[in-house]
Order: structure tokens, then C-alpha cells, then sequence
């Protein structure tokens, strides 16, 4: 009974983490902040962001210099037989022909851009609230108001301001989770179509639980 109660609780944690991390993530892009939301998450770790870039630089240098030599055995690798090899994340990913593309794309331009996003997130303090809205309850209505630069904007701006917020957040949710599928599904596909991979429970982590990170990080920077 205790063993279980403790792994009910890790599981609660761990997943209270998570939701906090996403709403942090959230949080931090979007101009539109409530006063109680900037109380909340004001002191939030800078780790919720240098873990990102963290896992991102690993992948890309592991998934690209550590497949490869855990397959081949070859140290250091050459240019050559890194563009050549089979066995790098990318190209178990992907067709032969898209190699050269993805690697350039995914593996180098977009690697470094996700990085450095992340680590501009985490380095750099909030947007001043002149250049923010900010929700607020009116003291004697019952709408909400949207502040900038020390401006109460009217009932019509506001609810114009907030119906594009809205549109705009479902319609990169519903890109999302239309994208994410789609692209997840492409790469599986060709991991068991070329069928390179390693039999190890380490591959199996990788694929099953850093990949989807990956590209959900990857998403959420652009």
C-alpha cells in the first residue's frame, strides 16, 4: 500500500509539474496577462526554459554524433561519413532523398534557433508593461478592461483586441494538432521503413519520450 501510495504521489507531481511548465511556457509569449497570472508566474524557474534548450542541443548533438558512433564505432566522424550515414536521428527519419535538406533544416538551422529562443526566454526579463495588455476587472462594471501604456482602452477595443486573441490561439491549436501528427507520423514512418535503429530500451526512450519532446519544442518556437 505505501508503494503504491508513493508512486500515486510522483505521478501527481509529476504531472502538476508538467501543467505548470506548459502554462509557463504559455505564459511567457502571450502579450495578453492577467495581474493574478503575472503574480503566479513572475518568480517561475529559468529551468522551465534552459531545460528546453537543454534537451534540444543533446538531441541534435547525441541523435547526430552518438548514433552514429555507437554504430559504426568511428571517432571523430567526418563530414563525409556524417552526410553519408544511415544511422544519425535525422536520417532514420526521413527518405534518402531528403538527407541533405533535413539536415541542413532541422539538424542545424532550426536546432539553433530553438536553442537560442529558449535561452532569450530565460534571459531576459518580462516585456515592460507599456509594450503589454493586461487584463483588469473594472471597479465598477463587471467587464474587462485592457491597459497599455497606462491606457484603459474602451469595452470595443478590448473585445476586438481579445476575439483576435482567441481566433489567433485556436487556430495555431487546431495548426498544432493537425501539424504535430502529421509530422510525427512522417518520421515514425520512416524509422521502421529504414529500420536502422537500435534494439535498446536507451532507443526506445529516446524515440518513444525525447523525439515527441523534441518536436514539441520545436513547434512551440515558431
Amino acid at each position: 500500500m505505501f508503494i503504491l501510495y508513493y508512486i500515486k504521489n510522483c505521478f501527481k507531481l509529476f504531472f502538476n509539474f508538467l501543467s505548470f511548465h506548459v502554462q509557463t511556457l504559455v505564459y511567457k509569449i502571450d502579450l495578453i496577462k492577467k495581474p493574478e497570472d503575472i503574480k503566479q508566474f513572475k518568480n517561475a524557474s529559468k529551468l522551465h526554459f534552459l531545460f528546453p534548450a537543454a534537451l534540444t542541443l543533446f538531441i541534435a548533438l547525441y541523435g547526430t554524433f552518438g548514433l552514429h558512433y555507437r554504430a559504426t564505432g568511428e571517432w571523430p566522424p567526418t563530414f563525409e561519413s556524417l552526410s553519408t550515414s544511415p544511422y544519425t536521428f535525422i536520417h532514420q527519419a526521413v527518405p534518402n532523398s531528403m538527407w541533405q535538406q533535413f539536415d541542413f533544416i532541422l539538424g542545424f538551422c532550426d536546432t539553433i534557433a530553438t536553442v537560442a529562443f529558449f535561452l532569450v526566454l530565460a534571459f531576459t526579463d518580462e516585456i515592460k508593461k507599456q509594450f503589454c495588455y493586461i487584463l483588469k476587472n473594472n471597479l465598477y462594471t463587471s467587464n474587462l478592461k485592457l491597459i497599455i501604456n497606462c491606457h484603459v482602452l474602451s469595452n470595443e477595443e478590448t473585445e476586438t483586441i481579445l476575439r483576435l486573441r482567441a481566433f489567433v490561439r485556436m487556430t495555431v491549436g487546431c495548426l498544432a494538432l493537425c501539424f504535430t501528427p502529421s509530422l510525427a507520423g512522417f518520421f515514425y514512418f520512416n524509422l521502421v521503413k529504414n529500420n536502422v535503429y537500435e534494439r535498446s530500451a536507451w532507443s526506445l526512450f529516446q524515440w518513444a519520450v525525447l523525439m515527441p519532446l523534441y518536436m514539441l519544442y520545436y513547434l512551440y518556437c515558431k
